[in-house]
């Protein structure tokens, strides 16, 4: 089984692809840069595409519409209108969750 490593950055997460797959293949650093680099973009150009992507074992990534919406400042106290937008929701998948 592969060491734990807490990826807690970009930086962290290549270095943990680069470590835990030392032993598989000769995998440089900057190899696992372009691994992970390309694992993002699928993913964002697949929930543009797509609405979302099913990564079995771990979750959904699903693209979110939001409403226009009434919202405060909280520096000035002053009501505000904040515009529709979109953005991406996550739900685990069950053994994932289990794993926490």
């Amino acid at each position: 089984m592969a060491k734990k490593i807490i990826a807690k950055s970009k930086s962290d997460f290549i270095k943990a692809i680069k470590e835990n797959m030392a032993k598989e293949i000769n995998l440089t650093v900057e190899q696992a840069k372009i691994a992970y680099e390309t694992f993002v973009q699928i993913l964002k150009e697949t929930i543009a595409a797509e609405n979302k992507i099913i990564l079995n074992g771990f979750g959904t990534f699903k693209k979110r519409s939001l409403k226009a919406r009434k919202g405060v400042n909280p520096k000035t106290g002053q009501k505000i209108q904040i515009k529709a937008s979109k953005t991406v929701s996550f739900k685990a998948a069950g053994g994932f969750k289990k794993a926490l």
